[in-house]
């Protein structure tokens, strides 16, 4: 509990991509009082200016709509050194957490409470499109972040369109920065995903997949990860509600399906004119009805958060206040590095989610940066400019003794991996000795399975990688190699794989390739895994909590797609400090036969 201004605020009750939203309360003169919502620039951001304007543009931007179905911004409040966003409180929940069932499923409200629900939303977009600046100049609002975390549906009915924090619109003091994509990406349009131009038909795409969900009951776009989620979007790959929801009114598919029109030109010029032609489709229920249906569904949570406002009401602010409020520290920063592997640029959306979601696990704001290959993260690492790496092993043995390992992924029950050599399924490669020649495609100098681990198992079977291949290539990712060997560029790649039980490999980077015919020729091993390390010299306790963030994060049902995603890991464990002695070993012979650079 603190004060900032006139406004005391008190418990939090939920948290968005720059700002978390607490109950708060106006205390004004003469005893007046009044319950309010209201949102806090998170710690993490506080130190960063561009976040600090962004916050106080949703503020400007967001008082510019007045509409019934869009959340009231009632005041913005700079004082010691905090800015705090005050809104109408809205006895309600969001659409997710009204929606929410267990796995995958959603629930379905019945057909005319979706129309309700969806009409509302839709007004109020059209209000925030449709806003005018002081001179009455349209603003060009655009939400860019239509989703059902951000629906409040209240009790008395109405939904409501909340968390400006993203608009884009004329009034806007600072734009995104460096192109980076701002809002959940699987609810995002297009050529939002692609920044490019955007214009109100991208939040009519948006709403367009929250009414497909609201419909069947299921995620428009879920795929097992961020990349296929992009792709789907991207290649306008879906069917019409009906085919998951069984038969629709007449036209609602039609509908449905011009909002999410992959071209821009091809969707409703206006939400109004969607909510029209919703509200044909299927007539909308009264707010009577929508509140019913909302207490039918979470009454329970509303009356423990209508108790929480009448003991907020009751409270004697002055009483429970502190006499002295301690000068904030100021946020310490830390820098994430890593390699940034060519398959996993459109992903960069995914690692500012991560980053952003780590600052609010270690209390600190968490920027990345991104290397070309090894050698550079490593002089990154070693100069001081990074604090939490994901370290590939042999970049982990060379720099051991200015880092610190805190987790190592792991795929099932192995934490590893293994290097093979691949050809193409009708390579008439068939022994290691037949590669005498042959054009071998290597990744990088510093990879350990598709470079050091193979050129001294050839060495340790008689064969010399100096002189045993035609010609060598290195071709910066493990894709990239096996893509040389199907396009027939290579006749042999290094690459990893995951072997089972029985030591057959089972995937690899050619896993990620569509119709990739090849088979391995050979596989060695185990290298150990890939890591998350800290700078030694961090406080053992950050280091504590950065292991506590990751394993809890990777049990979430939230962020173990994003670091899937990133890492590749199914689960995390502790890093194994024996398990990179063979490898070491390894690395020492390869420099010592100059095998390696």
């Amino acid at each position: 509990m603190w004060k900032v201004g006139r406004y005391v605020v008190l418990r939090p009750i939920a948290s968005g991509g720059m700002g978390s939203v607490h109950l708060g309360r106006l205390v004004g003169e003469a005893g007046f009082s009044r319950v309010v919502a209201i949102k806090v620039l998170k710690s993490c951001a506080r130190s960063d200016p561009d976040a600090g304007k962004m916050f106080l543009d949703e503020a400007r931007l967001a008082a510019h709509v007045r509409h019934p179905n869009v959340v009231s911004t009632l005041d913005v409040v700079e004082a010691d050194g905090e800015t705090i966003l005050v809104m109408e409180y809205v006895h309600g929940l969001s659409l997710a957490r009204l929606t929410r069932r267990e796995g995958k499923k959603l629930a379905r409200p019945p057909l005319r409470i979706v129309s309700a629900i969806m009409c509302g939303v839709l007004y109020g977009l059209h209000a925030a499109h449709e806003a005018e600046g002081p001179s009455g100049k349209p603003l060009g609002l655009i939400h860019r972040d239509v989703s059902p975390q951000n629906v409040v549906v209240g009790r008395d009915g109405l939904a409501r369109l909340a968390d400006f924090g993203i608009a884009k619109g004329a009034g806007r003091s600072i734009t995104t920065v460096d192109g980076g994509v701002k809002g959940k990406i699987r609810y995002m349009a297009p050529e939002q995903l692609g920044g490019d131009p955007l214009d109100r038909r991208a939040d009519i795409f948006s709403a367009g997949i929250v009414l497909w969900e609201l419909l069947t009951g299921s995620r428009l776009f879920d795929r097992p990860n961020e990349a296929e989620t992009l792709l789907q979007i991207l290649t306008g790959a879906y069917e019409p509600p009906s085919v998951h929801a069984g038969p629709l009114p007449d036209g609602l598919d039609a509908l449905v399906m011009r909002c999410l029109a992959k071209d821009a030109e091809d969707r409703p010029a206006t939400a109004r004119e969607v909510a029209r032609a919703l509200e044909a489709c299927i007539p909308p229920a009264s707010p009577i009805d929508v509140g019913d249906w909302v207490t039918s569904v979470a009454g329970h949570q509303l009356d423990e958060q209508a108790s929480i406002v009448r003991e907020i009401e009751a409270t004697e602010i002055d009483a429970v206040l502190p006499t002295t409020v301690k000068k904030k520290a100021k946020t310490p920063e830390l820098t994430f590095g890593l390699y940034m592997l060519e398959e996993k640029r459109m992903l960069a959306p995914v690692l500012d989610t991560f980053c952003g979601w780590l600052s609010e696990e270690l209390g600190a704001r968490v920027t990345r940066t991104e290397r070309a290959d090894y050698h550079a993260l490593t002089d990154a690492v070693t100069s001081g400019s990074v604090d939490i790496a994901w370290l590939a092993p042999i970049v982990l043995i060379r720099v051991g003794d200015v880092m610190t390992p805190v987790v190592a992924s792991a795929r099932g029950n192995r934490l590893g991996y293994h290097t093979a050599f691949v050809v193409t399924e009708d390579s008439p490669l068939q022994s290691l000795d037949q590669m005498r020649g042959a054009r071998v495609a290597w990744v990088d100098r510093w990879s350990a399975a598709g470079y050091v681990v193979p050129r001294v198992q050839l060495r340790l079977q008689g064969l010399d990688p100096k002189t045993l291949f035609g010609s060598e290539g290195f071709y910066g990712t493990h894709s990239a190699a096996v893509r040389a060997v199907v396009e027939r560029e290579a006749d042999v790649a290094a690459t990893y794989a995951y072997v089972d039980d029985s030591g057959q490999a089972v995937n690899g980077a050619w896993s990620v390739l569509p119709d990739a015919r090849v088979r391995v020729l050979a596989t060695f091993g185990e290298i150990p895994p890939d890591v998350i390390a800290i700078r030694a010299t961090h406080a053992p306790e950050l280091r504590e909590r950065l292991r506590s963030a990751l394993h809890a994060g990777i049990a979430s049902r939230s962020m173990r797609p994003i670091l899937e995603s990133l890492f590749g890991a199914r689960g995390f464990r502790d890093v194994p400090s024996a398990a990179y002695d063979d490898l070491r070993s390894a690395l020492r012979l390869a420099e010592s036969l100059g095998l390696v650079d």
